[in-house]
């Protein structure tokens, strides 16, 4: 959790964010448009694992972390097999949309990383595909309670997670939330849809975007780090620098539009209603 500045860096804090209002870059976005960076929506009618195991832990708090939704959610075999953006992407029934196109890795867009400095170039890539292309082993580096898609999801990495959502909803729970005087406000990467549509994909800040929707907030007071345009793909870094065209690029981009997380986590929870 982030915890209240005070003194000078409090001070600093406001003059940050007073420069950021003047910039217009402090928005209020819809829960509706708010999803991770992998398209897990924490609006209404999506899945997103923070969102369901704070709903699960308000109905059932002595549950074993590996017992609910979201722990068997990241130990079922589907998710442990899953090895870059495209396989992540395709955690759903049916033939795979993304198999045919160019792979990247969990941290990696066509259109660059999720910051400003980012676009452009790719964001920082971890997970399987990683360490087999560099022959590094960063699972220490990722895998341990930094990120739950590092194959394979141990659990003190998801304890950790389980942890720390639970915590800060607690805490904000008891004491309110207000970013003025935090480290920051929540960060997010705007993607502009050629038909008008915009989502706001979560750079920064995902623990307390989904304890502020599970708690029934219909909007978000975030930063905007960056903008993307769909118009813009012939731009982007994966499609200048040749590795996938200006249509397999706009298809990732797309599906930051139409998935929500709720098509995989259905497809994952039936495969656990089949296992023998």
């Amino acid at each position: 959790m982030r915890s209240p500045a005070s003194g000078p860096r409090a001070v600093r804090h406001v003059g940050r964010h007073l420069r950021l209002v003047a910039r217009r870059a402090i928005v209020r976005i819809p829960v509706r448009e708010l999803t991770d960076e992998f398209g897990f929506s924490v609006g209404p009618g999506g899945w997103n694992h923070y969102t369901a195991l704070l709903a699960e832990h308000d109905r059932l708090p002595d549950r074993p972390v590996e017992a609910t939704t979201y722990g068997r959610f990241f130990l079922d075999h589907r998710v442990n097999g899953v090895r870059d953006l495209n396989d992540l992407l395709d955690l759903t029934d049916g033939p795979p949309r993304f198999a045919g196109l160019p792979r990247f890795w969990l941290g990696t867009y066509p259109w660059g990383g999720l910051s400003a400095s980012d676009i452009g170039r790719p964001g920082p890539a971890f997970g399987w595909a990683h360490d087999e292309a560099t022959g590094d082993d960063t699972s220490e580096l990722w895998g341990r309670g930094r990120t739950l898609w590092h194959r394979p999801c141990n659990r003190a990495t998801l304890w950790n997670e389980w942890r720390l959502t639970v915590d800060l909803c607690a805490s904000i729970r008891d004491r309110g939330y207000s970013p003025v005087t935090a480290r920051g406000f929540p960060l997010v990467t705007l993607l502009h849809h050629s038909d008008g549509r915009r989502r706001a994909i979560i750079v920064d800040g995902h623990h307390r975007i989904a304890v502020l929707a599970h708690l029934g907030a219909r909007a978000a007071v975030v930063e905007v780090g960056a903008e993307i345009g769909m118009a813009d793909a012939a731009r982007w870094h994966a499609v200048i620098g040749g590795h996938c065209t200006v249509e397999e690029a706009t298809e990732f981009f797309d599906a930051f539009f139409e998935l929500d997380g709720s098509e995989r986590y259905q497809s994952v929870r039936r495969s656990w209603e089949s296992a023998p």
